[in-house]
């Protein structure tokens, strides 16, 4: 079948939209330290979504609880750092949260000043003043087709 005129330009229009309404988001997770227990990670796409995150992530099955999350997963831990993708998101501003769950109890272990025992890290390599950083600094622009952001973590 063969289109002119406004039909032709009309499919066009539509091939390009649904072309540029969807994003990758490509993670480079660097810094781990050993192969025990996964990653855990979570994409936010709202303050209180992320701010819930970081309330929940010392708690048991905390990170399954998680349903402010934009995306998600569980990643073996791999000493050399693992890469995953996100894929078909809307571009848009994203913040991302990963936590090296070494000994795989769903949370992240912290001692009895709070302060987490177990590696994390954030997108913009994001750090907070005695605690963990904004929503705002760790937000990272995520353009079509692609966006890589690595994420160190510290321990």
């Amino acid at each position: 079948m063969r289109m002119t005129g406004p039909t032709a330009v009309l499919a066009a229009a539509l091939f390009w939209a649904v072309q540029a309404a969807a994003a990758d988001l490509r993670l480079r997770i660097e810094g781990v330290q050993s192969t025990d227990g996964v990653l855990m990670i979570g994409v936010y796409d709202s303050e209180p979504g992320f701010d819930r995150a970081l309330e929940l992530y010392d708690r048991p099955d905390g990170f399954i609880k998680d349903r402010d999350r934009l995306a998600g997963a569980a990643l073996k831990a791999a000493a050399r750092g693992r890469n995953v993708t996100f894929n078909d998101l809307p571009p848009g501003r994203y913040a991302v949260i990963v936590f090296h769950d070494a000994n795989s109890d769903g949370r992240l272990d912290r001692n009895f000043l709070g302060v987490p025992v177990e590696g994390y890290g954030f997108s913009n390599t994001a750090r907070g003043f005695l605690g963990p950083p904004d929503f705002e600094d760790a937000l990272v622009e995520v353009t079509d087709p692609a966006t890589e952001v690595v994420v160190r973590l510290g321990y």
